[in-house]
């Protein structure tokens, strides 16, 4: 087994595999879980009578392969969707662990529920008017203007809206994984007037587009992609001046309120062998990472690279014994328990804390449950 150190935020080089058939176990026991939590939520939004849409949602809860689960409501309802996720996790053994305010109209929500050493994660994205970047695009009343019930009976946009929100928002976000490609042609089949979507961009480029969209050549519009969101941004604003101040004044408070109440999470690995705390470490933050924007295993740890860390929503794992305290979890590596069970015990000790932190700053109205009570081995400072 190799260790590698991280000295920057990242996911990409702190994680490290089980063997296979524990990893595959987990996997199988992840995607029932996840789809227990999809369906409960879906659930709770319909028993709630609110009006919603599911965006860029998979036509069968059964085709979901991710755990992202963007929605929009209108903007009189937001506040109400905390409590219904809380009480739709509770209701199946998840707990809400994290809720993100990445624009002023939008909040990433994390759900999870363990069953051993296996985790999983729904992260429901709320929004109203749908921004990126303080930018807005597409309003709440737009989302949902045509919405309609699927055979699965969960509500989606009219497959127009869906397919421009989803065109959007990758064109923007320039990040395009094979599994988006394949939903965002499936979107664009579905489409019954694609240039409704496509008339953000001049003639010439919208050729393009439905060049490279009808006939799947991914690699053509990935090339396309930096152009289309040059163009895109170059479209005139959709909100008057007075808006736009005023925008930019609650994205002032949004940012504020990020800084003094940050998202990420300080996590200490204590007791046993430095590789003992480095395995736990690198585990505990790939199995984590759903509930976060990046996480990091730390070789070299200063005050500040630490705080802008946890601004920035990261999971932050620290397996020395000793060091300064920022807040978060000390979890002890148990000498008597296996190194499955010393995972599974830290995975619910950091449930437990995210789910409490999440349901004080949310003010819900019912305590959660908690996987495990702080003790003197995980314990809060």
């Amino acid at each position: 087994m190799s260790l590698t150190l991280c000295d920057t935020p990242n996911t990409a080089h702190c994680e490290l595999q089980l063997p296979e058939a524990s990893s595959n176990w987990r996997s199988d026991t992840s995607d029932r879980l996840r789809l227990g939590l999809w369906s409960a939520v879906v659930q709770a939004l319909d028993e709630s009578r609110l009006p919603y849409a599911i965006l860029g949602a998979p036509h069968r809860p059964l085709d979901l392969t991710e755990s992202d689960l963007d929605f929009v409501v209108r903007a009189a309802d937001f506040n109400i969707v905390p409590q219904l996720l809380a009480t739709a996790a509770n209701s199946i053994g998840g707990y809400l662990i994290q809720a993100i305010r990445h624009e002023t109209t939008a909040i990433y929500f994390a759900i999870a529920r363990q069953e051993g050493e296996a985790v999983a994660f729904v992260n429901p994205d709320c929004t109203t008017d749908y921004r990126r970047r303080g930018r807005l695009w597409l309003s709440a009343d737009e989302l949902l203007s045509e919405r309609a019930r699927t055979p699965a009976g969960f509500f989606r946009p009219s497959p127009d809206v869906d397919f421009t929100y989803y065109l959007v928002k990758q064109v923007l976000k320039q990040v395009l994984t094979h599994a988006q490609w394949r939903k965002l042609t499936a979107l664009y089949r579905s489409t019954v007037r694609p240039h409704y979507a496509l008339s953000l961009w001049p003639p010439e480029t919208q050729d393009e587009i439905v060049r490279a969209l009808g006939q799947s050549k991914a690699a053509v519009f990935r090339n396309l992609v930096p152009r289309l969101s040059a163009e895109l941004r170059r479209t005139p604003y959709r909100q008057s001046l007075p808006d736009r101040t005023s925008h930019v004044a609650a994205e002032l408070a949004r940012i504020a309120e990020r800084a003094i109440h940050p998202t990420g999470l300080f996590v200490r690995i204590t007791n046993g062998g430095l590789e003992d705390r480095l395995w736990l470490a690198y585990q505990l933050a790939h199995a984590l990472a759903p509930a976060f924007r990046r996480t990091w295993v730390p070789q070299r740890r200063s005050s500040v690279g630490v705080w802008r860390a946890l601004i920035a929503s990261t999971l932050v794992v620290a397996p020395e014994e000793t060091g300064i305290a920022y807040g978060g979890i000390r979890v002890r590596w148990e000498l008597a328990m296996t190194p499955a069970e010393n995972l599974q015990r830290a995975i619910a000790a950091v449930i437990s804390h995210l789910s409490r932190r999440t349901g004080l700053r949310l003010g819900l109205r019912e305590p959660q449950g908690f996987a495990i009570e702080p003790d003197a081995e995980v314990r809060a400072y």
